[in-house]
């Protein structure tokens, strides 16, 4: 057999089993015909008695003598081991780019998604903020403009016979057509206030602090009686703290108990605010039907005392911790929003300035003389002599 034959065949098993690496290039034709796996110098090849030693030190097996030289020795081993050290720093290096590459790209898509989305619900609400705004004042608009079909009415009163005028004259009265009054929320935080000059700079009607939880407030009786002698119209309002259904009866029953002896021309409001609802312990925070029952327990139990009930709230909060629809399908809503256009809710009352001046209120006194301002939409005075309520 052929000895170049063999020594190939040797070789080429090596190199399967993983213990050759590739070949440096050749140098002669000659060389290349026996190419990738090994190489014997002319004169030996040309030889038809080679000497063994001869063969061997001619062979080049590029696995292991990785400079070249012939002869595998600790400094071929010494050239593999930093080479294979370097290609898998490479390889590392190149696998490190490539993952940071793709975190980067990962990490700018979402936080385009999140500017989108984000983008997307601040539009929604501004529609939805739109839509309300448009109905209130639309609201509004219709209840400014006076009554313009009464030739009409009059003559369909012709028409209906004697006794289906009784009928109507028999059922639920008639309320009063809407009336634009202004008017101011007061506390203890306005300190002493001279009513009649309240009454002389143009307001109308006071919305009176009554009391919270379950007390009466400390100026509540001063108020109210100075109020009714400078002749102004008066309502209430009452600081809720409920954290149950059954403490917001308890609060509405304490406050019926302090208004009973008072004719009010305006309406009992309750009054549930953040700082409330916010408080970690309160539950109701958690549960929109709850908060909504609590609420409505409330003002159904002022209703059932005999007295007209309102709730005072915002947009943000109706919309955040209530059902709000449930409360607005049976009772009037007094709304707080400031430096609008418009109140935001179709509302019965607006509370459209927190930091109104009035004559009457010391501007030396508590809270700067600031005063909350409101504009009442309905002619509460004579919806409450029509219904018979409020003392009345």
């Amino acid at each position: 057999m052929n000895l170049s034959f063999m020594i190939s065949a040797v070789y080429s098993v090596a190199a399967l089993r993983g213990g050759v690496s590739d070949v440096p290039e050749q140098k002669s034709q000659k060389e290349a015909f026996i190419g990738p796996v090994y190489r014997v110098c002319e004169e030996a090849a040309e030889s038809t008695r080679p000497g063994i030693n001869t063969i061997f030190q001619n062979i080049y097996l590029p696995g292991f003598d990785f400079n070249s030289d012939g002869v595998f020795d600790e400094k071929d081993a010494e050239q593999i081991k930093e080479a294979r050290s370097k290609k898998k720093a490479e390889i590392l290096e190149a696998r490190k780019k490539a993952e940071e590459e793709k975190k980067a790209e990962e990490e700018r898509k979402a936080a385009e998604e999140k500017k989108a989305e984000e983008e997307k619900k601040a539009a929604e609400e501004a529609a939805r903020i739109a839509a309300e705004q448009a109905a209130v004042t639309e609201a509004e608009t219709q209840a400014a403009q006076p009554e313009t079909t009464e030739p009409a009415e009059t003559e369909q009163t012709e028409e209906v016979t004697e006794p289906q005028e009784t009928e109507e004259d028999t059922s639920v009265p008639e309320l009063p057509s809407p009336k634009q009054r202004n008017g101011v929320d007061i506390s203890g935080w306005q300190g002493k206030i001279d009513f009649e000059r309240l009454r002389d700079d143009g307001v109308e009607f006071v919305m009176i602090k009554a009391g919270e939880g379950t007390r009466t407030s400390d100026t509540f009786y001063e108020y109210i009686e100075g109020a009714k002698a400078a002749g102004l119209n008066c309502g209430v309002y009452w600081f809720s703290k409920a954290t149950s259904y059954d403490e917001a009866i308890a609060e509405a029953q304490a406050c019926l108990k302090t208004v009973s002896d008072y004719q009010l021309e305006y309406p009992v409001a309750c009054d549930y605010e953040y700082t409330a609802i916010e408080n970690l312990s309160n539950p109701l925070r958690y549960d929109k039907t709850a908060l909504t029952d609590a609420i409505l327990g409330f003002l159904r139990t002022i209703e059932r005392g005999g007295y007209y009930s309102m709730l005072y709230t915002n947009s943000d909060f109706s919309t955040r911790f209530l059902e709000r629809s449930r409360v607005t399908d049976e009772f009037d809503i007094w709304c707080a929003g400031y430096n609008t256009s418009g109140p935001g809710l179709s509302c019965g009352i607006w509370q459209h300035s927190e930091k109104g001046r009035k004559d009457g209120i010391d501007i030396l006194k508590q809270n700067s003389g600031y005063v909350d301002l409101d504009i009442s939409y309905k002619d509460y005075p004579e919806i409450m002599k029509a219904l018979h309520i409020n003392g009345f």
